[in-house]
């Protein structure tokens, strides 16, 4: 009798956790199901990153806001009527091309020439050094210019670093500018009591014209100009050419 009993509750007891098993796979499968028609377990949430104002670049009247009031119309397209077209000139009011952002756009901003009477005898290109004998790319423009001539800065500016008597470049002068630009003068001698740090202003006199030396002795004494933009060699000439006569 006692046999029966422990086999009945053997059976009870089976049974019980089949049933609890299949409760547990139910429960799994549902909770899946729900997880898959919803995403919930995807995390796809996307940000629209772009100004809310934007929304209405495409609307009649808006002149496509992307363009900041300097470039309507070449960005901007009237709500999308499909046209790319410029609104006349005054789509290019404060922007004057990625080209030319960065050069000068008033008499305030044009360089000043480094000397007053400029005389370049070696150009921004390849060439043959007349000194040192060999042919290499010139970085700047050489300003043909009697020793003791006034060397001017072009642009506001700081000056940035001052080499004293280096065995090839003779002492130079560089000096940052807005803008990204830099300027070099070389083969100069500096002015008494300019140091780097100094604020120096668009023609102020930084140095004099030194005696011919260093790689570029044989040229006679000269000014050595270069001009850099955001850390590249930028070719003087684009810069100078309103201030050359």
């Amino acid at each position: 009798m006692d046999e029966q009993k422990k086999k009945n509750r053997r059976k009870i007891l089976t049974r019980t956790l089949i049933l609890a098993a299949c409760i547990l796979v139910i429960a799994a499968i549902t909770v899946t199901t729900i997880f898959a028609v919803n995403d919930w377990g995807h995390n796809d949430i996307h940000i629209d990153q772009q100004n809310p104002d934007d929304s209405t670049a495409d609307k009649p009247g808006n002149q496509g806001n992307t363009g900041n009031q300097g470039n309507q119309g070449n960005t901007g397209n009237q709500g999308n009527q499909g046209n790319t077209g410029n609104e006349g000139d005054g789509g290019n009011q404060g922007s004057q091309g990625e080209g030319d952002k960065d050069k000068p756009t008033s008499s305030a901003d044009e360089f000043a020439s480094p000397v007053a009477e400029v005389d370049i005898v070696t150009g921004f290109d390849f060439g043959k050094d007349v000194t040192l004998g060999h042919w290499h790319f010139h970085t700047g423009l050489d300003m043909l210019a009697e020793q003791g001539t006034d060397v001017m800065a072009c642009l506001d500016g700081t000056v940035e670093k001052i080499v004293v008597g280096d065995k090839l470049d003779g002492t130079s002068v560089t000096i940052s500018h807005a803008n990204g630009l830099k300027t070099v003068y070389t083969f100069i001698d500096a002015k008494e009591g300019l140091k780097e740090g100094d604020k120096v202003t668009r023609g102020q006199i930084i140095g004099t014209v030194a005696e011919a030396n260093g790689s570029e002795y044989l040229v006679g004494s000269h000014l050595h100009f270069e001009v850099y933009k955001d850390g590249e060699l930028a070719d003087p000439n684009e810069y100078l050419s309103g201030s050359i006569k």
